[in-house]
Protein backbone atom coordinates (compact mmCIF):
# COMPACT_ATOMS: atom_id res chain seq x y z
CA UNK A 1 0.00 0.00 0.00
CA UNK A 2 1.20 3.86 -1.37
CA UNK A 3 1.81 5.82 1.68
CA UNK A 4 1.57 10.00 1.32
CA UNK A 5 4.22 11.70 3.34
CA UNK A 6 2.19 15.03 4.00
CA UNK A 7 -0.94 13.43 5.09
CA UNK A 8 0.80 10.79 7.60
CA UNK A 9 3.27 13.47 9.07
CA UNK A 10 -0.01 15.38 10.39
CA UNK A 11 -1.56 12.24 11.26
CA UNK A 12 2.05 12.03 12.98
CA UNK A 13 1.94 15.26 14.98
CA UNK A 14 -1.82 14.73 16.03
CA UNK A 15 -0.96 11.49 17.68
CA UNK A 16 2.24 12.40 19.46
CA UNK A 17 0.97 16.08 20.44
CA UNK A 18 2.87 18.10 23.00
CA UNK A 19 4.27 16.65 25.52
CA UNK A 20 4.06 17.91 29.31
CA UNK A 21 6.54 20.18 30.90
CA UNK A 22 9.26 17.95 32.16
CA UNK A 23 8.37 15.15 29.71
CA UNK A 24 10.30 13.89 26.30
CA UNK A 25 7.86 13.39 23.35
CA UNK A 26 7.62 9.95 22.48
CA UNK A 27 9.45 8.27 19.75
CA UNK A 28 9.15 8.72 16.43
CA UNK A 29 8.77 4.58 15.51
CA UNK A 30 6.29 4.65 18.38
CA UNK A 31 4.16 7.34 17.21
CA UNK A 32 4.27 5.88 13.68
CA UNK A 33 3.22 2.27 14.71
CA UNK A 34 0.34 3.35 16.36
CA UNK A 35 -0.96 5.45 13.35
CA UNK A 36 0.37 2.97 10.35
CA UNK A 37 -2.95 0.66 10.46
CA UNK A 38 -4.96 3.24 9.81
CA UNK A 39 -3.59 4.66 6.81
CA UNK A 40 -5.62 3.98 3.50
CA UNK A 41 -4.82 3.98 -0.03
CA UNK A 42 -7.26 6.07 -2.12
CA UNK A 43 -8.36 5.53 -5.85
CA UNK A 44 -9.77 8.27 -8.16
CA UNK A 45 -11.20 8.04 -11.50
CA UNK A 46 -12.11 11.95 -13.07
CA UNK A 47 -14.32 10.78 -16.15
CA UNK A 48 -15.74 14.03 -17.36
CA UNK A 49 -12.40 15.24 -19.28
CA UNK A 50 -12.80 18.23 -21.65
CA UNK A 51 -11.60 17.09 -25.31
CA UNK A 52 -7.99 18.17 -26.05
CA UNK A 53 -7.68 19.27 -29.88
CA UNK A 54 -5.63 16.99 -31.83
CA UNK A 55 -5.93 13.98 -29.24
CA UNK A 56 -8.19 10.86 -28.49
CA UNK A 57 -10.45 11.41 -25.92
CA UNK A 58 -9.16 9.60 -22.74
CA UNK A 59 -11.32 7.23 -21.34
CA UNK A 60 -10.57 8.48 -17.94
CA UNK A 61 -7.81 9.86 -15.96
CA UNK A 62 -7.04 7.73 -12.80
CA UNK A 63 -5.15 8.85 -10.08
CA UNK A 64 -3.67 7.55 -6.50
CA UNK A 65 -3.28 9.23 -3.22
CA UNK A 66 -3.79 7.98 0.55
CA UNK A 67 -5.45 9.21 3.85
CA UNK A 68 -6.00 8.36 7.59
CA UNK A 69 -9.23 6.84 9.03
CA UNK A 70 -10.15 8.93 11.86
CA UNK A 71 -13.61 7.57 12.67
CA UNK A 72 -14.99 3.77 12.70
CA UNK A 73 -18.02 5.45 10.57
CA UNK A 74 -15.50 5.74 7.58
CA UNK A 75 -14.21 8.91 7.72
CA UNK A 76 -10.72 9.99 5.82
CA UNK A 77 -8.37 12.99 6.58
CA UNK A 78 -6.41 13.31 3.16
CA UNK A 79 -4.89 15.50 0.46
CA UNK A 80 -7.72 18.04 -1.23
CA UNK A 81 -5.79 17.32 -4.83
CA UNK A 82 -5.98 13.78 -3.63
CA UNK A 83 -9.77 13.72 -4.29
CA UNK A 84 -11.03 16.84 -5.92
CA UNK A 85 -11.68 16.69 -9.22
CA UNK A 86 -12.45 13.07 -8.90
CA UNK A 87 -15.78 11.67 -10.34
CA UNK A 88 -15.19 8.67 -8.46
CA UNK A 89 -13.10 7.41 -5.03
CA UNK A 90 -12.06 4.09 -3.57
CA UNK A 91 -10.20 3.25 -0.67
CA UNK A 92 -8.88 0.23 0.33
CA UNK A 93 -8.24 -0.23 4.09
CA UNK A 94 -5.89 -1.96 5.75
CA UNK A 95 -6.87 -6.12 5.13
CA UNK A 96 -7.56 -5.30 1.60
CA UNK A 97 -11.69 -4.31 1.82
CA UNK A 98 -12.20 -2.23 -0.76
CA UNK A 99 -15.19 0.99 -0.34
CA UNK A 100 -16.85 3.52 -2.56
CA UNK A 101 -16.42 7.06 -0.66
CA UNK A 102 -16.85 10.72 -1.37
CA UNK A 103 -16.27 14.17 -0.92
CA UNK A 104 -17.40 15.93 2.70
CA UNK A 105 -15.61 18.48 2.63
CA UNK A 106 -11.98 20.27 0.65
CA UNK A 107 -9.93 22.99 1.44
CA UNK A 108 -7.35 23.40 -1.70
CA UNK A 109 -5.74 26.53 -0.03
CA UNK A 110 -4.48 23.94 2.84
CA UNK A 111 -4.37 20.83 0.82
CA UNK A 112 -7.21 19.47 3.11
CA UNK A 113 -10.39 17.29 2.48
CA UNK A 114 -12.39 14.82 4.22
CA UNK A 115 -13.80 11.84 2.61
CA UNK A 116 -16.51 9.43 4.28
CA UNK A 117 -16.94 6.07 2.94
CA UNK A 118 -20.08 4.57 1.71
CA UNK A 119 -20.31 2.12 4.50
CA UNK A 120 -18.06 1.45 7.54
CA UNK A 121 -15.08 -1.18 6.89
CA UNK A 122 -15.83 -4.45 8.50
CA UNK A 123 -12.80 -3.84 10.75
CA UNK A 124 -11.67 -0.34 11.00
CA UNK A 125 -8.47 1.26 12.25
CA UNK A 126 -8.88 4.35 13.91
CA UNK A 127 -5.69 6.71 14.18
CA UNK A 128 -6.15 8.15 17.73
CA UNK A 129 -5.76 11.87 17.21
CA UNK A 130 -5.33 13.51 20.50
CA UNK A 131 -7.36 15.78 22.67
CA UNK A 132 -10.48 16.88 20.55
CA UNK A 133 -11.34 19.56 23.25
CA UNK A 134 -7.92 21.06 21.91
CA UNK A 135 -8.45 21.14 19.08
CA UNK A 136 -11.83 22.78 18.64
CA UNK A 137 -10.34 25.56 20.86
CA UNK A 138 -6.97 25.67 18.51
CA UNK A 139 -9.40 25.94 15.03
CA UNK A 140 -12.31 27.67 16.58
CA UNK A 141 -11.76 30.82 13.94
CA UNK A 142 -11.35 28.35 10.64
CA UNK A 143 -14.06 27.68 9.04
CA UNK A 144 -12.92 24.79 6.98
CA UNK A 145 -12.18 23.59 10.50
CA UNK A 146 -16.78 24.28 12.11
CA UNK A 147 -17.76 22.64 8.72
CA UNK A 148 -15.31 19.30 9.24
CA UNK A 149 -16.02 18.95 12.91
CA UNK A 150 -20.12 19.32 12.31
CA UNK A 151 -19.87 16.96 10.00
CA UNK A 152 -17.45 14.26 12.47
CA UNK A 153 -20.34 14.01 15.14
Amino acid sequence: MIRFPAILTLALLAVSGRPALGQEAPPLREVFSRVDPAVVEIRTMEADLPPVPGMAQPAALQGLGSGVMISKEGRILTAAHVVQTADKIEVQVQGGEVIAAHVVSSEPLVDLALIQLDRPPRTPFIAPLGDRTRWRSATASSSWARRSASATR
